[in-house]
């Protein structure tokens, strides 16, 4: 005989909170080594679904939203922990490089899309030494068959 605990089995915070658990405890799953293998676990209580049902009903959860952390060398718990849309969640990857432009933090995305600029561009332009200024103010050389708007050289 089952014993149905809480029925949420396939809803989405249900598979949000079972993938945190897989990422963090399971060293067979994909991404272990960027969470668990890391060090990265989850705060007591959160082993507990209804736990954790329960902080994110009453910290604006929404089936839209991902579960991001804010401190990416932080565990999962109560006060690491927001839900915020797939874009600003992917400008809080450790991979992502922070640029700061008039006393504001950007990532190299969001600013090369302020300035109407391609992010390879942008990412290219530093690389090569250029400072930021430059890189995000210089017009883009069109070059190659079809005018590919990219700089070259």
């Amino acid at each position: 005989m089952s014993i149905k605990i809480h029925g949420m089995y396939e809803t989405p915070i249900y598979h949000k909170w079972e993938n945190m658990k897989q990422r963090c405890l399971n060293p067979k799953h994909p991404s272990y080594h960027n969470y668990g293998g890391r060090g990265i676990t989850l705060c007591n209580g959160w082993e507990n679904f209804l736990n954790f049902y329960e902080w994110s009903i009453n910290n604006n959860y929404s089936d839209s939203l991902e579960l991001d952390r804010i401190n990416n060398n932080g565990n999962y718990e109560p006060n690491n922990c927001r839900f915020i849309s797939h874009q600003a969640n992917n400008n809080n990857k450790r991979s992502n490089q922070s640029l700061s432009y008039c006393g504001k933090e950007y990532s190299l995305k969001d600013l090369a899309n302020k300035f109407n600029i391609n992010p390879t561009t942008l990412k290219t332009r530093l690389f090569k030494g250029w400072d930021l200024e430059k890189s995000i103010k210089e017009p883009i050389r069109k070059v190659g068959r079809y005018n590919e708007q990219y700089y070259r050289g």
